[in-house]
């Protein structure tokens, strides 16, 4: 949801924890062993050799602790949607208006790059509350996904904010409604949050995993956590080491210090502040070491959930605005590493006066920049 007011998560009952294996071959003992201490076996996470599980009681964990076959025990972090104003949202459908470009999409030049480059066919994930399946400035371009808390169904968005982060990135470029930063993009929603706009470790684990089996070029991250352990560093890492480029929100706990949110603190991720339309950094928006670029994330008009439209602030909303950007450039050359992204994006990025690298990382992203300078135009 947001930083500042967050929903906590109903608890379940017993204690959930994941655990991770030596190796594939241990996964069947580990699973003995939680029946064994009388918990359950909830689902598999093979990316990181683990299970999830939930045990009767705290006291269970020293039986466990001691097996051999188990390397660590984790806990199944809440994530939460890092959109500050969601609780003012309002809706409007608008099918019949004439299409419009939001300030957002205008100020980081993206119309200067789509003459090069609109994104065509690469492969953005959107791991959030889903994606409104049907929504008419959206439909063209959206891929099957995958729905990590309900496996058995559709990844349909239940609350409107991945519906909201994937018209900043992909609204298709027709006569109606809005357009996306890169609006020829092929969109994954892989939903990892429930409808209330919060989820658990567990299920970004299972998101990112499809998005590895299923050759996913870019991965947006709208959500984070106060926390981090091994276990999701283990799958940051994994995706990273595949190949694929992770754009994670910087957070809303904002104006406090060193308060960047997990995976965006995470050095294989690209980290991201938000702006206003003044180009001052949003109140709200996290600081830290950790930041490395700012987008345009207060007051964005986006697609929204029973195919309407609404306007939005957060990180949340700056973040899709670097991935749109990085669909860019990914458009003219697929095979981009993590660091020669970083550089092109640092080369083109316009340093906001008076803001720290804390606040603002390399500066204000400038798609049309980037797309151009790479592209020798």
């Amino acid at each position: 949801m947001f930083n500042k007011i967050r929903k906590k998560v109903e608890e379940p009952e017993g204690t959930r924890k994941i655990l991770i294996c030596r190796n594939d071959q241990d996964l069947e003992r580990c699973r003995l062993q939680v029946i064994k201490v009388g918990g359950k076996v909830i689902k598999d996470l093979p990316l990181v050799k683990g299970i999830l599980c939930e045990l009767p009681d705290v006291t269970t964990l020293n039986k466990l602790e001691s097996a051999q076959v188990i390397t660590r025990i984790d806990d199944d972090i809440t994530f939460y949607t890092l959109c500050w104003n969601w609780f003012k949202r309002t809706s409007k459908i608008a099918e019949k208006r004439p299409q419009s470009i939001s300030w957002g999409v205008r100020r980081i030049g993206a119309t200067d790059a789509w003459p090069i480059s609109r994104g065509k066919q690469v492969r953005v994930a959107v791991i959030d509350t889903g994606v409104q399946l049907d929504h008419p400035d959206l439909v063209q371009h959206l891929g099957k996904g995958y729905n990590a808390v309900k496996p058995t169904q559709n990844p349909n968005d239940g609350n409107g904010h991945g519906t909201h982060v994937a018209g900043i990135i992909a609204a298709t470029d027709n006569d109606f409604g809005v357009v996306g930063v890169a609006p020829e993009v092929r969109l994954f929603p892989v939903k990892v949050l429930d409808d209330s706009g919060s989820g658990t470790l567990s299920d970004v684990v299972s998101g990112i995993q499809w998005c590895m089996e299923n050759d996913i070029d870019i991965i947006n991250m709208s959500l984070g956590a106060a926390e981090g352990n091994d276990t999701f560093r283990q799958a940051i890492n994994s995706a990273a080491d595949h190949g694929i480029t992770i754009i994670a929100a910087a957070g809303n706990s904002g104006p406090g210090q060193n308060t960047i949110d997990y995976p965006a603190k995470y050095p294989e991720t690209i980290a991201v502040a938000a702006s206003d339309q003044g180009d001052k950094i949003a109140n709200f928006s996290s600081r830290g070491p950790e930041v490395d670029i700012t987008a345009p994330g207060v007051d964005i008009e986006s697609t929204y959930s029973t195919s309407a439209y609404t306007t939005l602030s957060g990180t949340s909303m700056a973040a899709p605005h670097v991935t749109g950007t990085v669909a860019l450039l990914k458009g003219l050359k697929r095979d981009f590493s993590l660091a020669e992204i970083k550089s092109i994006l640092k080369r083109s990025a316009y340093l906001l006066p008076s803001f720290s690298a804390d606040l603002q990382g390399v500066g204000l992203v400038q798609a049309g920049q980037a797309v151009n300078g790479y592209a020798g135009k």
